[in-house]
């Protein structure tokens, strides 16, 4: 594997999904000497029945060498992330469902944010995410880390323009809902029973004014007089919760 197109995932778990990924080649994995736990072992003997290389480090080498990170003493060195175009996104997600729940972000540049979407998204059925190829978080090793593997399973797919996205999803037969603290209606009132996109902008900023207008309805989550807003995590769960939600309510007959 070319080391260029190399990223490191970090911990256990993360780099467990990596090993078990059809869509990512893992070329080695590096692990601290000793104090290894069950699922440590778990993973460097699924590692080594793949043929995959597993370089074994002293604590102090390799501390230095990944910054004491919190990795718990193992990293996986894999292929940078796959990603799809917004047109291969939608195929993917209507072959899973005739009602997709598609996420975008718009503007999320913290890794940490990024991450703990994803981690949202993978438990909560989104069939996918849409991402700028511009003023968005890299796909790196803490993206992956904070996903707690997610990543290896959410389809994302990358634009230079989310105008575009939009118009796309359209013609496919999507809806666009974009998060917004000033918009009048709460996302619990609004049916979400249909193919679904919905918009998640920057903390500070919000959705950017032009691709707010763009969007075919404004949602909100009523908070506390004076509680600051949630992160693109934690706001992500909340919508993602009540798609997921109203659409098994649906198809119960509820």
């Amino acid at each position: 594997m070319d080391p260029s197109l190399e990223s490191i995932v970090y911990g256990i778990h993360a780099t467990m999904e990596v090993l078990q990924s059809e869509s990512r080649k893992c070329s080695r994995i590096v692990v601290i000497a000793g104090q290894d736990s069950e699922k440590k072992k778990e993973v460097i003997n699924k590692a080594k029945s793949m043929g995959i290389r597993v370089e074994i480090l002293p604590r102090a080498v390799f501390q230095k060498k990944f910054q004491n990170r919190a990795n718990q003493g193992i990293i996986a060195y894999v292929a940078a992330v796959k990603t799809l175009t917004v047109e291969e996104l939608i195929r993917s997600a209507y072959r899973t469902t005739d009602k997709p729940t598609l996420a975008i972000l718009d503007s999320i540049e913290d890794p940490q944010n990024l991450g703990a979407f994803i981690r949202s998204a993978g438990a909560l059925d989104c069939h996918g995410l849409i991402l700028p190829t511009r003023r968005a978080a890299p796909l790196n090793a803490t993206v992956a880390k904070v996903s707690a593997g997610a990543i290896e399973r959410l389809p994302i797919a990358e634009t230079a323009s989310l105008q575009r996205a939009f118009e796309i999803l359209r013609d496919e037969g999507f809806w666009i809902y974009g998060l917004d603290a000033l918009a009048p209606g709460p996302c619990w009132q609004v049916d979400f029973n249909g193919p679904v996109a919905f918009v998640i902008g920057n903390e500070a900023k919000g959705i950017r004014p032009l691709l707010k207008k763009s969007c075919d309805f404004l949602i909100s989550i009523p908070m506390s007089s004076g509680a600051e807003s949630l992160n693109a995590g934690g706001a992500g769960a909340i919508v993602l919760y009540e798609i997921l939600r109203q659409k098994r309510n649906a198809a119960s007959g509820k």
